[in-house]
């Protein structure tokens, strides 16, 4: 039985996006437009629908399993990840680390970012 619509078979990059009209899980992927319709505005985060699913970590793109804990995440990471990304945030807040000119002005973000999901 072959696949009747043509779609490549992958495994997507899950994130939590705000689509206007409510929030769901999406792919990632430039090529694909998969996404988990949205539900209650109360449940979409924890949609169970995703639970268990295959997604490729934000980090390194391995392939890991949504479970609760990454379902907190907007983009899921696994924990090798996060306890990286951990680790370079205790080395940028302990001074440690002190960027050049040049790196300071390669960062551009529109707002502070919220690392709060890793304690």
């Amino acid at each position: 039985m072959g696949n009747k619509t043509g779609a490549k078979r992958h495994t997507h990059k899950y994130h939590y996006i705000d689509l206007g009209y409510g929030n769901a899980w999406a792919c990632a992927l430039p090529n694909c437009s998969h996404f988990m319709p949205p539900v209650a505005k109360s449940h979409a985060r924890n949609d169970m629908r995703v639970l268990g699913k295959m997604t490729l970590c934000f980090g390194c793109n391995n392939e890991i399993h949504m479970t609760p804990a990454l379902m907190t995440m907007d983009q899921p990471m696994c924990l090798d990840c996060v306890l990286a990304v951990q680790e370079e945030v205790r080395v940028l807040n302990s001074g440690e680390y002190t960027p050049s000119v040049n790196q300071v002005n390669q960062v551009k973000t529109s707002k502070p970012i919220d690392w709060s999901f890793l304690r």
